[in-house]
């Protein structure tokens, strides 16, 4: 059964299944799609899964996954005509299925709030450190799709195809964007 309920600002969308045995969250964030954003958002995006206020690090975040029974946290961006998508997903095993009676949905939405609403920052910048390394991922990541040579191609003819408009744009960012990248969040 899938209910969609309209909220003020945003929808929420319930796909309700007895087939898994897991429980899967995933809230998206669409913005526009600028050459001017895309490489901050999707640092951005990559950075918000490094830690919480409350788990300030990446070890402290992996311990309580751990504690959800192995549930899996991941950042994925992409793009929907001019629509620039950062989506969080957040995978947990049901509570039906384990043999003491904890309500794991609760803590799974706890860790999600902690995560949008709460991320590590101090003196309203992201770690300086961890910015710099999921930089560095994200320039990996688009020197990697360049060695492909099937995806190379592909990207070559969306960049050709869209030239001059959002269609264009690589939904991960840019090289030489990176540099120009700052984290600071004003509060």
């Amino acid at each position: 059964m899938n209910k969609i309920y309209q909220m003020n600002g945003y929808q929420l969308h319930l796909i309700s299944s007895k087939k898994f045995k897991d429980i899967t969250i995933s809230v998206r964030f669409k913005g526009r799609f600028t050459r001017e954003t895309v490489t901050s958002r999707s640092v951005l995006g990559f950075l918000m899964i490094t830690g919480t206020m409350k788990h300030p690090t990446q070890k402290d975040l992996s311990r309580t996954l751990e504690d959800l029974y192995g549930a899996n946290l991941s950042a994925n961006i992409s793009s929907a005509g001019k629509g620039h998508i950062i989506t969080f997903k957040n995978t947990c095993v049901n509570q039906e299925f384990l043999p003491i009676n904890e309500n794991l949905l609760i803590k799974q939405v706890d860790l999600l709030n902690e995560l949008l609403n709460h991320p590590y920052i101090v003196d309203e910048h992201f770690d300086e450190e961890m910015t710099e390394l999921k930089k560095q991922e994200i320039t990996y990541r688009i020197m990697a799709d360049m060695d492909d040579k099937m995806g190379y191609a592909f990207d070559r003819m969306v960049d050709y195809m869209g030239r001059g408009s959002v269609l264009g744009l690589r939904s991960t960012g840019y090289i030489e964007d990176m540099e120009k990248t700052s984290m600071l969040i004003l509060l």
